[in-house]
């Protein structure tokens, strides 16, 4: 076994060629914080819409043709929303929009955009 004498020589002994290996490490962690805390940022769910307004957008998006963002209500268990739903509006009837062959309720509809074309 070791003892504390043998412990204390090898690192008073020790040469460590410098720091460069812990620039990995602090680099890593901090790339991970950062892409965390972008995350958080992305991760929020937006200012709710009224549905009076949400069914004006819909009117003008499905009218002209244009491309839409959806954000639902729902969210994930760290209270995280799911990704926004993004495409063409391909129908509408009475309360339900189908989007990306997927029907959605109005009243699940937390936010929508209309995207901007660049």
């Amino acid at each position: 076994m070791t003892s504390d004498k043998q412990i204390y020589d090898f690192f008073k002994n020790y040469q460590d060629r410098g720091m460069k290996k812990w620039t990995g490490f602090f680099l890593s962690a901090h790339t991970a914080k950062i892409s965390q805390s972008k995350k958080c940022e992305n991760n929020r769910l937006k200012k709710a819409l009224d549905l009076e307004k949400i069914k004006k957008v819909l009117l003008e998006a499905t009218t002209q043709g244009k491309i839409v963002r959806i954000q639902l209500k729902a969210v994930d268990l760290d209270g995280a929303p799911f990704p926004e739903i993004k495409g063409i509006i391909e129908g509408w009837i009475d309360n339900q929009v189908v989007i990306n062959r997927q029907i959605i309720n109005i009243s699940e509809i937390n936010c929508l955009e209309i995207v901007k074309e660049l």
